[in-house]
């Protein structure tokens, strides 16, 4: 199994390609948090395709992307990050997300085994978060979600993510996060 591997995989799902507009919408809303027109793998769809017949379905990141090596969960989220249930919700996404693609997609073949890199990548509202990004940096470089990074091998200091549980999780390769204006900026390294 390799990376190339996994993007032939995808394209059994290409009807579940989508705009960053349109999957960075969230839930009860109209407003995208991103206006790209850059197209990816909607994972919420894929996911919806695959459990089509059941009752209830695994929760799952909002996009996937394969880009530089890396198979990209990205989740993007329109609120406030600092509270329990928005961790708790993106901490059972991130693991929700993972477990469904080796298990189902993949065929319990495991990307750490096959040397295959994954990043999870949280985009976040600038404006819903900025106050409390500024508060925290001027005491200490701490950074809100000391949780995330809990997923990753990889210590990339950005607002949400911290090397607190460095050493306790190997999920995904890399773990980051950034907000809206720094992933448009940046999209090329993920889309």
């Amino acid at each position: 199994m390799t990376i190339a591997d996994v993007e032939k995989l995808l394209h059994k799902y290409d009807s579940c390609l989508d705009s960053i507009e349109n999957i960075s919408i969230e839930k009860g809303s109209v407003t995208p948090l991103c206006k790209l027109s850059d197209i990816t793998y909607s994972y919420d769809k894929i996911i919806a395709t695959i459990f089509e017949r059941e009752e209830e379905c695994p929760k799952s990141v909002d996009a996937l992307s394969v880009k530089n090596g890396f198979v990209n969960f990205i989740e993007f989220k329109d609120a406030y990050m600092h509270n329990t249930t928005t961790k708790r919700d993106v901490r059972m996404k991130i693991s929700e997300s993972l477990h469904s693609f080796e298990r189902i997609l993949l065929g319990n073949n495991f990307m750490v085994t096959h040397g295959i890199n994954s990043r999870f990548i949280l985009v976040y509202s600038k404006q819903k978060n900025n106050d409390y990004i500024q508060k925290h940096r001027q005491k200490e470089p701490r950074i809100l979600n000391d949780t995330l990074l809990s997923f990753s091998t990889l210590s990339t200091q950005k607002e949400f993510v911290h090397d607190k549980y460095d050493k306790l999780w190997r999920y995904v390769t890399e773990a980051i996060s950034m907000n809206e204006e720094d992933f448009a900026k940046n999209k090329s390294l993920y889309l």
